[in-house]
């Protein structure tokens, strides 16, 4: 493997529709023991829908996390308050579907929380931010 080749790790997490947001907590609470601190570092949800957005986004806030939702059923101006915040260290957690294009740095955890599939999906970040898959 070359030395200058980026790379991702991939973690796949099995939960029950009524567990899914628990397990999603333990592995937010997970990943902030691991960086030891109080703050989580920029991590980007992806959702199946606003809806979904908006709950994980507004569950997060309550459990004490920063948490911010994106989607095409807010304002652009607002949308764009949530990414510069998120960009800005404001925000820890960005929670978003796939209808948004979005342009962030440093991200360095990408949950898939409900796309396509029934299971959370986990991906580590490398330092350049491209998002690597495997085709099966």
């Amino acid at each position: 493997m070359d030395s200058t080749q980026n790379t991702a790790t991939m973690h796949h997490l099995t939960a029950s529709i009524d567990h899914k947001k628990q397990q999603l907590f333990k592995v937010l609470d997970q990943l902030k023991t691991e960086e030891k601190s109080s703050k989580l570092s920029k991590i980007i949800v992806l959702t199946s829908d606003n809806f979904t957005a908006d709950y994980l986004s507004c569950h997060l806030n309550l459990r004490g996390i920063e948490a911010a939702s994106l989607h095409d059923f807010k304002s652009e101006a607002e949308n764009d308050k949530n990414a510069t915040s998120f960009n800005r260290g404001k925000v820890e957690v960005l929670v978003t579907n796939v209808d948004i294009k979005l342009t962030v740095s440093m991200v360095k955890h990408v949950i898939n929380y409900d796309m396509f599939v029934p299971n959370i999906l986990y991906f580590e970040m490398n330092d350049t931010n491209d998002i690597f898959h495997e085709e099966m």
